[in-house]
């Protein structure tokens, strides 16, 4: 699949960023709990995508766009994994958990600190607390 964007659009590199993050979120199918002929598969046949802008992109430069529109709709993907994912699956301790591993995967850019419930109390958060009274887990925030 080719596609000629037009010169209308631009080529400045956060056109590219969007419209690879637009892409690739339209890819997306949670598949997690579906089984035999429920389970979605989108562009099954696509092997490859060509943008060819109008206008003069450095290749770096459209290269690093389109990555970073792939890395937007990576995160996208695990938001909306995290939040159609039902109760027994998503609760303060796996929560807890991919924050841990993010922060983990970011190679030391992003800093992760889990409060528990003591810390929690220290901290005067008395609203998270009784939100969370209702759960079968201890608060993770």
């Amino acid at each position: 699949c080719a596609v000629l964007m037009p010169s209308k659009l631009g080529s400045a590199p956060s056109t590219l960023t969007d419209i690879s993050s637009s892409f690739y979120s339209q890819l997306y199918a949670d598949n997690r709990y579906r089984t035999g002929d429920k389970v979605t598969v989108t562009a099954e046949d696509l092997t490859s995508v060509v943008l060819v802008p109008e206008g003069d992109v450095a290749d770096e430069e459209a290269t690093s766009a389109l990555a970073a529109g792939y890395s937007i709709s990576q995160g996208i993907y695990l938001t909306k994994d995290i939040v159609n994912a039902p109760h027994n699956v998503l609760n303060s301790i796996s929560l807890a958990n991919t924050a841990r591993k993010i922060a983990e995967e970011s190679n030391g850019l992003i800093e992760c600190t889990i409060l528990g419930k003591v810390e929690c109390e220290k901290r005067r958060m008395g609203s998270y607390l009784a939100v969370g009274r209702g759960s079968e887990t201890e608060p993770q925030f």
